[in-house]
């Protein structure tokens, strides 16, 4: 199930993860109206929060579980698994 606001953007969503357990996703947007920060939670668990990164040209390069790269003309080039710990290499896209 989506959580939508009155312009149509998500806020959250419910997926089933199997048996009687969900998980549940949030977010938060900055000021350009990106998702800022994500939110998961796995049934009555505790919540964990993943700063989403930006590089210089605006381009998603982590969303707490993805690592993306793209060329100099803002093309998405690779994705890659990551996780909380992953450090993102500087883009190309500058």
């Amino acid at each position: 199930d989506w959580d939508l606001d009155l312009l149509g953007n998500w806020r959250a969503r419910v997926m089933a993860a199997g048996g009687a357990s969900t998980v549940t996703e949030a977010h938060e947007t900055d000021a350009r109206n990106r998702i800022d920060t994500l939110t998961r939670t796995v049934g009555a668990g505790s919540p964990q929060s993943v700063d989403v990164r930006y590089d210089a040209a605006g381009n998603l390069s982590f969303d707490g579980t993805h690592v993306f790269q793209c060329d100099v003309w803002n093309r998405l080039l690779q994705v890659n698994r990551g996780h909380l710990g992953t450090e993102v290499p500087p883009s190309l896209c500058q």
